[in-house]
C-alpha cells in the first residue's frame, strides 16, 4: 500500500510541477539576448565575408514562386505541372506600368 501512495504523490508533484511554469515562453530579456547574438553573429560573419575578398549580396533562398490555396481537385496533378513547366499564361494582357524601384539598405546604412 506504501508504494501506491508514494507512486499517486509522484504523480501528483510531477503534474502540479508542469503547472507552475513561469510563463508560455521567453521573457523579453530572453529575446533581446537571442536579437544581439543572431546580429553579431551576422557580424562577424559579414566581417569573414570582406575579409575573404568578397562582397555582401541578397541571394533569396527558399521558393521564387509561390500560390495561395489549392488547385482545383478536377484538373489533378496538370496544374501543378504547368507552373514550374512555364505552360501558364495570363488570361488577360497584365499591366504595363513599370513597378516603384526602391533601395535595399542593411541596418548599418550599407547597400548591396
Amino acid at each position: 500500500m506504501g508504494g501506491r501512495r508514494w507512486l499517486v504523490w509522484v504523480t501528483a508533484v510531477a503534474l502540479l510541477g508542469g503547472c507552475a511554469a513561469t510563463g508560455s515562453g521567453p521573457g523579453r530579456d530572453d529575446l533581446d539576448r537571442l536579437h544581439q547574438q543572431a546580429r553579431d553573429a551576422l557580424a562577424r560573419y559579414d566581417k569573414a565575408v570582406l575579409d575573404a575578398g568578397g562582397t555582401q549580396g541578397f541571394v533569396p533562398v527558399g521558393e521564387l514562386t509561390g500560390q495561395v490555396g489549392d488547385w482545383e481537385p478536377a484538373n489533378g496533378d496538370n496544374n501543378k505541372q504547368a507552373l514550374p513547366a512555364g505552360r501558364v499564361v495570363a488570361a488577360t494582357a497584365l499591366p504595363t506600368a513599370g513597378q516603384p524601384t526602391g533601395k535595399v539598405v542593411w541596418e548599418h546604412g550599407r547597400s548591396p
